[in-house]
């Protein structure tokens, strides 16, 4: 997995308008995560910045009162996350930079995937907490990098790095892990947004010799149980379009397919299509 530390969170403003903005150069992407104010202006604004730094995509999550005005402002919708503004469903809007990331060449493969997954939905093994499974400290970050480095060679975020799980503990991000022998075997997470009341399940890796044992159904029943006490609204993930697993695992427990994110970040090999899956808790 390639190390990567130039991502920043930084807060924009300007003329009626302020925004939460993620500049990520290693998927050669800016994301859009909260703003107020002037839609259009904001997106003008993170337009130039995307410019300047020669990136290639601009992701929105934007509330639907303002989609009109950024369609004919060129974004292309990509999909929706129900309840994702504490209740409120946002709308995933992109611009492309560049035109060749528009274009997916796996859209038929995929498609057939989310109809396969269909006839898995709600069927998941929602079974209780076992002594195997646990919250992860920051104790255990050095072996959760060593299980994501060693799942995926390649990666959105640096989670390969000890230190930069450790932040992510710090800043509204729950780790659930299975051990089995002493070995850690399954890991997933719930990055939480305390303002609007949602949460992306996301980082889920199993060591290749415990796959098909339903370690990530049990994660994610852990994860959503815990989101649910705490009065989390909405979990959404994004999957991989291409991959089977993670498709099936969200459909079984109940997410429902919101749409696709084209070519949105590297993993495993280059650029590759995201699914949306969202669940009301």
């Amino acid at each position: 997995m390639k190390m990567i530390k130039n991502c920043t969170y930084k807060t924009i403003a300007g003329d009626r308008y302020e925004a939460k903005i993620h500049l990520d150069p290693y998927n050669s992407r800016a994301r859009l995560l909260d703003y107020q104010g002037d839609a259009n202006k904001t997106v003008e604004e993170l337009k130039r910045i995307c410019r300047k730094h020669g990136f290639g995509k601009l992701i929105c999550m934007a509330y639907r009162r303002d989609q009109p005005v950024l369609l004919d402002n060129g974004l292309v919708s990509e999909g929706e996350i129900d309840g994702y503004f504490k209740g409120e469903t946002a709308v995933c809007l992109s611009y492309f930079f560049d035109l060749q990331r528009q274009i997916s060449g796996y859209l038929e493969k995929e498609d057939e995937i989310i109809a396969y997954c269909a006839k898995y939905q709600q069927q998941g093994d929602l079974q209780e907490e076992s002594d195997s499974l646990r919250t992860a400290g920051k104790e255990d970050a050095g072996q959760i990098a060593r299980l994501m480095a060693e799942v995926f060679p390649d990666y959105p975020t640096p989670m390969d790095d000890p230190e930069y799980i450790q932040k992510m503990m710090d800043e509204d991000v729950l780790f659930k892990m299975i051990e089995i022998d002493g070995k850690l075997v399954s890991i997933a997470s719930a990055d939480m947004s305390p303002k609007f009341l949602n949460a992306e399940i996301t980082d889920c890796a199993t060591h290749p010799s415990f796959r098909g044992k339903g370690c990530l159904n049990k994660l994610i029943f852990a994860l959503e149980r815990d989101l649910k006490r705490m009065g989390y609204i909405t979990a959404f993930s994004l999957a991989r379009a291409r991959s089977y697993g993670m498709n099936i695992v969200l459909s079984k427990h109940g997410y429902e397919y919101g749409g696709r994110h084209i070519n949105n970040c590297r993993i495993m090999n280059g650029f590759e299509d995201m699914n949306i899956w969202a669940k009301r808790l």
